[in-house]
């Protein structure tokens, strides 16, 4: 493992590299994948995440790695597929690979495509943990990782959709710093390839004999200690010995007190089970007033879970509640006075520009 080469904060777009990757996909590799997860779902339920290896050709050009996608190995009939990640079936899609070769011998393997839960079209932390040692153990150093996630309404000029799923690209390896760089692919009719090697076979809930397991979002923050230090350090920099982080059993959270216009508002910031693709969630301690933007039970609603978010999951971390907890509770205090909430608070950037 690569210590020294990232934060451990995931999918943080790769800077300043020297030269671009290039991705050409098959035009019916889409068609092929949506085929393929329907069949999962169907067999195991929606909320199962599943993918495989993304199969093609690997060429330098100008410089830079340009990767053809032509083909896709299935997660295999012993992948461990859950809601969490999946674990491929590795016996399974190496010898499929060593089937195609024979047809095809410059073939290799080009990375993986996996679906995530919700919209989190980024790779998560478990993600680059696997997703650097896999890239450490090719011949090409750098390899192609495709995020799938369906019926997300978010566009972006990288994706490439197919009926009602989303498809994004990243290439990660020497050359990005192993960093993930977002990469438009460019969809060509550039042809399948196909094999007539063993059978599909049922999907078996036997653990796999892969190594290579990836997540739907991070483990628990309390077993990913460099995302915990992360937070930790963000906190410290932001409002110092002033906010404070308990554990009661498995629920870590932060304790603070807002201070506007000479109120104190106690508040606790709480991780959630599935963070951080999930945002953290501000309760105050304090029983609130009715007010337009609270949720049950004191909760501040900060944040749109369901539609466009400003929550970043590769990026933020709960330092940026508190700055979410300032401008709530200001407004707080301009409705109960004015009987209005500022409209302007929800354009508000939580970083300042």
């Amino acid at each position: 493992m690569r210590e020294e080469q990232s934060t451990g904060m995931a999918a943080e777009p790769a800077r300043d590299v020297a030269a671009h990757p290039g991705v050409i996909v098959a035009k019916d590799l889409p068609a092929v994948f949506y085929d393929y997860a329907n069949r999962v779902f169907e067999a195991r339920g929606r909320e199962t995440e599943t993918g495989g290896m993304l199969v093609g050709e690997f060429a330098q050009a100008n410089g830079a790695s340009v990767f053809s996608i032509r083909g896709l190995i299935e997660a295999g009939p012993n992948a461990d597929c859950s809601p969490e990640s999946v674990l491929f079936d590795a016996d399974y899609q190496a010898r499929t690979l060593g089937l195609i070769r024979r047809d095809n011998p410059n073939a290799g393997n080009m990375g993986c495509i996996h679906v995530h839960p919700d919209q989190m079209d980024v790779c998560s932390q478990g993600d680059w943990l696997a997703d650097v040692e896999a890239v450490s153990a090719s011949d090409t150093k750098a390899l192609v990782f495709a995020i799938v996630t369906i019926d997300n309404p978010r566009p972006s000029p990288f994706s490439v959709t197919y009926q009602n799923f989303k498809f994004d690209f990243f290439v990660l390896g020497q050359e990005t710093a192993y960093q993930y760089l977002p990469v438009r692919p460019v969809v060509k009719d550039i042809g399948l390839i196909h094999t007539t090697g063993e059978p599909r076979g049922a999907f078996s809930p036997v653990t796999a004999t892969g190594e290579q397991r990836h997540w739907a979002w991070g483990p628990r923050l309390l077993n990913d200690k460099r995302r915990l230090v992360a937070e930790v350090r963000a906190m410290e920099e932001r409002y110092g010995g002033r906010a404070a982080l308990r554990l009661e059993g498995n629920n870590l959270y932060w304790e603070y007190v807002v201070v506007e216009s000479g109120r104190h508002f106690p508040i606790q910031v709480r991780y959630p089970r599935r963070y951080p693709l999930e945002p953290p969630r501000i309760v105050s301690l304090l029983p609130l007033p009715c007010s337009p933007h609270q949720m049950q039970d004191n909760e501040l609603c900060w944040t749109n879970r369901l539609g466009k978010c400003e929550w970043n999951p590769a990026r933020d971390t709960a330092a940026v509640c508190i700055t979410a907890a300032h401008r709530w509770f200001a407004c707080l205090l301009v409705y109960l006075t004015l009987g209005k909430w500022p409209d302007q608070a929800d354009e508000e950037p939580l970083y300042p520009v």
